[in-house]
């Protein structure tokens, strides 16, 4: 296991100042069906 994520919890932001004042967004549901893009980014 990769060392620098071994004591996190999945799914959860560690205790920063960016996760103590920033509103989170709530979880989008999977796109359905094909769509087209000029750029896309995968991941967050």
């Amino acid at each position: 296991m990769n060392p620098l994520y071994k004591n996190d919890r999945p799914g959860v932001f560690p205790e920063s100042y960016f996760a103590a004042t920033t509103d989170i967004p709530a979880e989008r549901p999977p796109l359905d069906g094909d769509r087209r893009a000029d750029l896309v980014v995968i991941g967050g």
